[in-house]
Parts: structure tokens; sequence; C-alpha cells
């Protein structure tokens, strides 16, 4: 007998999902606005599929309580909030839409060939936006895709940034600022670099070999393109961050390897030119962090249980900020893990913190036994990004940033379906 449901006669919409997860990582570096609505487009019809499939699987993993206890914490401020309109607002369209955005992608991607197209699509979008990075640091001055200029700490004498920009092979390396293609600051580019090239570089170094000669060319121009990109952001707390993932891949796939990536660290050091190696030295934007971060300690001194809710930070920074633009202009803390504990209090730190742990964790369990260099380099490559993306966060805005807290949460989900598309195996909570 025929299934007359109505969730039987619903179309299969699995290929239209497709798309929208393409169209969500591909859009991402260039429109807030695209990768938004093909994430409220890829719920939408994850939502479809799953009611004409009659079944909501669930995997056990320690990322499941990790998310639970996040999402309750949250849940929590928004009734201990100083604004609980701006709290419930974010709970929903950033904490809980990012859950269920890292859901989809965990439970979508669950076969090597969806694995090798959605790296295919990263790869094109990686292509686009360096070759577009490097057209605004060459040769016009702006991006293509925003007429973005390259960011200048260098100002006019009347102290107002230049608004158009000579051709930028007219100018001297030093003048021709800092590369952020697509994106409004190198700081913001340079973390959707770091998330990202580890990936290419696990990759590109241990498995490349059975793929065809355009798959490996392409790979091998994005690892360039990326690695390029990055020097040009000049961005010093990306370097350290990058620096500190790449050990760990290195640590974790050959110990041989550590001692070529102090070489060749040692030798990007001796030859980087003599106006980079001024600009690392500045202490401008290290003394703005320090300030910003004082308020924050002061902050949680005052509320250092429940936070001030949700969301709450920026306007909170108003307030308590000492200077001139004290309430006028309000701020994000350059370290997110001091904002999220001015906002959800210092369990709600430990908690978000307990989150992170068990994502590495999983990834640990489920990176050791695997066999298959694909796999493995995969899965250690994006683990090594996500790495990244966390240590930055210590002085930048990474989880406030909406392309780049998409960025985590959608790799995070790409990096637990790659490793269940292998290993399919349970992994023991982390507490």
């Amino acid at each position: 007998m025929k299934d007359r449901s109505f969730a039987a006669k619903l179309p299969d919409l699995s290929s239209f999902l497709e798309y929208s997860i393409w169209g969500i990582v591909f859009c991402l570096p260039f429109s807030k606005s695209l990768s938004e609505g093909f994430i409220i487009l890829a719920i939408a019809l994850f939502a479809v599929q799953k009611l004409k499939d009659g079944r909501l699987r669930v995997k056990k993993s320690p990322i499941f309580l990790g998310l639970f206890l996040y999402l309750s914490v949250n849940l929590l401020s928004v009734f201990w909030s100083v604004d609980p309109s701006l709290s419930l607002k974010a709970l929903i369209t950033k904490v809980l839409k990012y859950i269920i955005l890292f859901y989809i992608i965990y439970d979508f991607i669950d076969s090597e060939v969806k694995v090798k197209r959605l790296l295919a699509v990263i790869l094109a979008s990686v292509l686009l936006i360096t070759i577009n990075g490097f057209i605004q640091q060459y040769i016009t001055g702006f991006d293509l895709l925003h007429k973005y200029p390259t960011f200048k700490y260098i100002t006019y004498s009347d102290g107002k940034f230049p608004t158009y920009r000579q051709f930028a092979f007219m100018l001297s390396p030093a003048e021709r600022g800092y590369v952020t293609s697509s994106f409004p600051f190198p700081n913001d580019y340079s973390s959707w670099i770091i998330t990202i090239l580890p990936m290419f570089i696990a990759l590109s170094f241990f498995d490349l070999k059975k793929e065809k000669i355009y798959a490996r060319i392409s790979a091998y121009a994005s690892l360039a393109f990326l690695g390029c990109s990055l020097f040009l952001t000049k961005t010093r707390g990306a370097w350290i961050a990058f620096f500190i993932g790449i050990l760990f891949l290195s640590i974790a796939r050959s110990k041989k390897l550590v001692i070529w990536f102090f070489l060749i660290a040692v030798m990007f050091y001796l030859i980087m030119p003599l106006h980079i190696k001024d600009a690392l030295k500045s202490k401008l934007s290290f003394r703005d962090r320090m300030d910003m971060w004082g308020i924050s300690v002061e902050m949680i001194k005052d509320r250092p249980l429940r936070g001030f809710g949700l969301n709450t930070y920026f306007n909170n920074y108003k307030i308590y900020r000492r200077d001139t633009d004290k309430y006028e202009r309000g701020s994000y803390a350059h370290n997110c893990y001091l904002q999220q504990t001015a906002d959800v209090g210092i369990p709600g730190l430990l908690i978000f913190l307990y989150l992170l742990s068990s994502i590495f964790w999983y990834s640990y369990c489920g990176i050791r036994n695997m066999k298959d260099s694909f796999y493995s380099s995969c899965s250690l490559g994006i683990a090594a990004g996500l790495l990244n993306f966390c240590v930055y966060a210590f002085v930048d805005t990474n989880f406030y940033s909406l392309p780049l807290v998409t960025l985590f949460w959608f790799m995070t989900g790409f990096l637990f379906s790659v490793i269940n598309v292998y290993e399919k195996m349970p992994c023991k909570p982390l507490l």
C-alpha cells in the first residue's frame, strides 16, 4: 500500500539543501546578507527534509552535552539581563541559529562524495577572495567586491583617511597598507585565512597524490595564495595563532616536521621587509586592547556570577569606558573570553570552555585511529584551523563577528561530519 501521508508527498530537497550549504561557505567572506539568507534557506530545507524522512538522528557525542549547557546558560542570562529584549534576540539569532547550523552540516555531509564537493566549493571561494586581495594590494588599491581600500594607519595632515587611492603599483610597499580583500579590516581577513589555511596545508602535504592533476594544482595554488595573503595582512595576533596551530599540526603528524617548521619560521623573519618589521613593533593597538581588557575586568568584578546578559557588552562598554567617548561609543573587548564572562558570568565562561574542549576532545578521539590518509589529513587540518581561531579570539572579536562565527560553527560541523563518515565511532564524554 502506498504511503499517502503528508510527509510522504513532500519533494526530495536534499540537492537544494546541499546547494544552500555551498552558498553559506562560498558567500561568507564577501556577503553577510547572502550567507545569512542561505543559512535561513538551509534551516527551512533541512526541516522539510527531516519531516519527509520521518527521522531526526541524534548521534552520540560529547559535543551535544556542551551545546545543551551552552544554550542553557545563555537562556538563563536572558532573565537577569540588563536588556532582556536584546539578549533574547541574540539567543535566537546567534546562539540557537549557529547550533542548528552546526547540526545541519554534521548531519547532512555524510559521504565522501559530499565531503569532496564541499572542499571544492571552499577552494573556489579561497581562490576568489585571495585573488581579489592581490588585486587590492598590488593593482587598484581597493577590492573589486566592495571597493574596500587597503587598511592604512597613515593619515593626511588633517587627520583624515584618504577617500581615493592612487593605483597601488605606483606606491611603495610601506604605503600600500594592509590587505583586507572583501573584509573591512585585515584582522577579520587574517582570521578567515588562519581558520581555512591549515586544512589546505594538511591535504597538500599529506594526501593529494591520488587526486587528479587539476585538483592538486588548485589546492597548491590555494595554499600559496592563503599563505601570501596572511603575510600581507601584517596582523601579529593572527601570525602567533597560526604559529601555534601549525606547531600542533606538525607535532600530530610528524616530529620531524617541527624542525622544518622552526627553520621556515626563522627564514621567514629574516627575509621580512623592514617596513613590516617596524609595523609589527608598533604598540598602539596593544595599548588599546589593554585599556579594553581593563574595562572588561571591571565589568566582571561588578557581576562575576551572572554577568550583564547575553550580547549586552557593547552597550555596557559605553558606561564603563573612561575617555571622552564615555556614554557615546560602545566597543567589543577584543578578547572573546573576557567578553563572554562579562555577558554571562564566570560559570558561563567555564561552560563555553567546556564546549570548546569537547570539540577538540572529539577530534582527538576521531583522528587518532584513522587509517585513511585523506580523512585524517582533512580532519587534522580543520581541527588545527579551529585551534587557530580559538587562540586568536584571545586578542580579537572572532566569536562576535558575523562571518567569522559562522565560519567557526560551519567548520566545526564539517569536522564532525568528516570524522563520522570514516569512523562512525562513539566517543566518551570529556567529563
